[in-house]
């Protein structure tokens, strides 16, 4: 199977397009994962940031390359342990990978969906009943880090690299098999 960067961004963006609320299509996506991530089914009250990544991964039929889960908490630790975890300092970040960040001290998730010179145009899931784009300078202190998919297709058109050397944390020559739906 192709694991296309644009794909789950694409799909980010279309609920971004609609302007209407994605939670109800969130939930039903994310709650149809079987077994459900730690037992936990997905209220729609809940907070949205990992959930709306989860669900847009599932969507795109990429649940082997991104783990699947509701909490950040529980998130970085599953891509640590999958070796699809890469700091900033480390890694120059491409359009499809998820950033985690600090913004007015709470964490969001975010796609990366366009990157301009050092700037990162994030598509984040919010707590509130839309999605947002954010601008985040790739070198930014704001930034935890990166959980890099294993895609194995590159980017429809080429992308700007940012002002940074790789160290490249997770290959993306072979998708990585999570285990779950």
């Amino acid at each position: 199977m192709l694991y296309l960067r644009n794909t789950v961004v694409d799909i980010l963006n279309e609920w971004l397009d609609t302007g209407e609320d994605y939670r109800d299509e969130v939930v039903n996506i994310y709650n149809a994962l079987t077994p459900p991530p730690r037992g936990y089914k997905l209220k729609r009250d809940d907070p949205f940031t990992v959930a709306c990544m989860s669900a847009a991964f599932k969507k795109a039929g990429y649940t082997n390359i991104f783990p699947m889960e509701c909490s950040l908490f529980h998130l970085v630790p599953l891509a640590i342990s999958a070796g699809i975890w890469a700091t900033p300092e480390s890694y120059t970040p491409s359009v499809g990978d998820v950033v985690v960040y600090t913004k007015h001290s709470d964490k969001i998730v975010g796609i990366v969906k366009s990157i301009t010179g050092n700037t990162l145009t994030v598509i984040e899931g919010s707590t509130e009943a839309a999605l947002k784009c954010d601008k985040v300078k790739a070198n930014s202190s704001r930034i935890e880090g990166y959980i890099c998919p294993k895609y194995n297709c590159a980017v429809d058109e080429p992308v700007p690299a940012v002002e940074a050397e790789a160290e490249v944390v997770a290959s993306a020559e072979e998708p990585i098999e999570l285990d779950h739906n």
